[in-house]
């Protein structure tokens, strides 16, 4: 009963609590798990002001794109969370993950692929919400709707264009 209770808790949007920790005030932590090698997996925590969190569109949509494990967009295989390192679709966003601390290394080197992603919300009064992202693949209309949208973030909040390689962009940085 005690695993169907949770399964419950797991299954409404937003949770709330009260921090024990008071040091966490408006802020959001991101907590990923990668896989890095054959299910050796490695948590990456990063923390983010929340006017950063909420003013960057970018950084909330590639977090819902990771979250998507099988997706209509794309083919899932080098897509969404899986093998980031293989990503033909939107080749920056490895150097972006890197840029942001969201990418986790083993012995093995980069991991390759996002097994879970949880967003919390600390108020400013302690107030601790768990944060639910919109499915990538129901904010636009098609593939190529999300490409474009994803391009146009990436050159206007962060100055590179994903249909571009590192080493081409790099000449640029």
């Amino acid at each position: 009963m005690l695993e169907r209770v949770n399964k419950l808790k797991n299954d409404f949007k937003v949770k709330t609590s009260f921090s024990k920790d008071n040091s966490y005030r408006n802020v959001y932590i991101v907590d990923l798990l990668w896989d890095s090698n054959d299910a050796d997996y490695i948590p990456k925590r990063v923390m983010f002001e929340r006017s950063e969190f909420e003013d960057h569109t970018l950084l909330q949509l590639v977090l819902s794109y990771f979250g998507v494990k099988r997706g209509s967009l794309f083919d899932h295989r080098n897509n969404y969370g899986n093998h980031v390192d293989r990503n033909k679709t939107f080749p920056a966003l490895k150097r972006f993950l890197d840029d942001y601390d969201l990418m986790a290394y083993s012995v093995d080197g980069s991991c390759h692929s996002v097994d879970s992603v949880d967003i919390t919300f600390y108020d400013e009064d302690c107030k601790v919400f768990q944060v639910e992202l919109p499915r990538f693949d129901y904010l636009f209309s098609d593939t190529e709707d999300a490409i474009g949208t994803f391009n146009f973030l990436l050159r206007e909040q962060y100055g590179l264009l994903a249909d571009k390689s590192e080493e081409e962009d790099d000449e640029e940085w």
